[in-house]
């Protein structure tokens, strides 16, 4: 079995609660591929591979512009996420954490690859 874990982020609880469990698919024998940055923090003994393919956050002074720098990052990782998917064949998908942010405008790609089979699951912390 294939798996792709999906982990936008790369630092904090998220990002180790990935790393662990991602880690403890691998160990259990499922081949497991995390999609993230190339900022999500690897140590030597990880089982899993890193595939660093999501765009890296930009730091940015006005909240205004932070704000608006995750509404473009949601829906270009999302995007991302989608082509992925499809270009690798990949045919379970597990996504991190459940984000509900800005859904009816990333959704829809990933709704058309479940229609095509793909099976999606979603972590809920």
């Amino acid at each position: 079995m294939k798996l792709l874990y999906f982990s936008p982020a790369t630092s904090g609880g998220l990002a180790d609660y990935a790393r662990e469990q991602a880690n403890a698919l691998a160990r259990m024998g499922v081949e497991t591929d995390v999609l993230s940055s190339n900022a999500f923090p690897i140590r030597t003994d990880d089982s899993f591979n890193l595939r660093p393919e999501l765009t890296k956050k930009t730091p940015r002074e006005s909240r205004f512009f932070t704000r608006l720098d995750s509404v473009r990052r949601i829906l270009l990782h999302y995007g991302q996420l989608a082509r992925f998917v499809e270009a690798e064949n990949y045919r379970q998908v597990l996504l991190g954490s459940y984000v509900e942010y800005l859904a009816p405008l990333w959704a829809g790609p990933l709704r058309r690859l479940a229609r095509r089979g793909v099976v999606w699951g979603a972590i809920v912390h």
